[in-house]
């Protein structure tokens, strides 16, 4: 992927785009269509004390260093992301898990600046709920989430106590890492490739990641 230097302001990136990939700086860059919308966000936004930062070429707003919400521009839509969204109480229904696998971050898209206006309300509410939760510094770790693994796998800690012995001992996260690298293989050849190729970085209290 191309690399291209990060936008300083939320002018550089509505101008520039975020600089993460070969549209940067071009006509089809998709920054571009929504500059109404990103714009409209960031008045709505701009309303509460945050802190404007660019990070990771979106603009993203802050309390006291913690990372509350972001916006940014994807082909067909915008997005306002909110990093801690699953405390949020969504009385409107209206917040999407950020990604298929997303426990915490919660987002809400918009394809218009009517959109924004017509939940202007819930939009105020929502972010000053993630406010307030910022500065009670009482932010609860995710809840626990029962992990699902192939059969396969299942056996081979069944089979080798040293083997279930360390995964028994990785963090939660490396745990989920390997239970989605597992479960997203179809076919129980691949599963078993997988698994095998594992089994020395968990016996190394290592993650697919390290």
């Amino acid at each position: 992927m191309a690399s291209h230097p990060s936008p300083t302001s939320f002018e550089h990136f509505l101008e520039k785009g975020c600089g993460r990939c070969s549209l940067y700086d071009t006509p089809s860059c998709k920054v571009h269509p929504w500059v109404d919308v990103l714009s409209e966000l960031r008045t709505l936004i701009k309303a509460f004390p945050f802190n404007e930062e660019i990070k990771w070429g979106v603009p993203v707003y802050t309390i006291n260093g913690k990372n509350v919400v972001s916006i940014s521009a994807l082909k067909g839509h915008c997005v306002l992301s909110f990093f801690d969204g699953y405390l949020l109480k969504d009385e409107a229904n209206i917040l999407e898990r950020a990604g298929e696998n997303s426990r915490i971050g919660r987002l809400i898209r918009f394809e218009s600046v009517e959109q924004i206006h017509a939940l202007t309300p819930q939009l105020k509410a929502y972010i000053q709920q993630a406010i307030e939760l910022y500065k009670s510094k009482k932010i609860p770790p995710p809840p626990p989430v029962e992990l699902d693994f192939p059969i396969e796998f299942v056996r081979a800690l069944e089979q080798d106590p040293s083997l279930f012995h360390a995964f028994s001992s990785l963090t939660p996260g490396r745990k989920r890492g390997y239970s989605l690298y597992f479960l997203s293989a179809k076919r129980s050849e691949t599963i078993q490739k997988r698994i095998d190729t594992c089994i020395p970085l968990i016996l190394a209290g290592k993650g697919l990641q390290d």
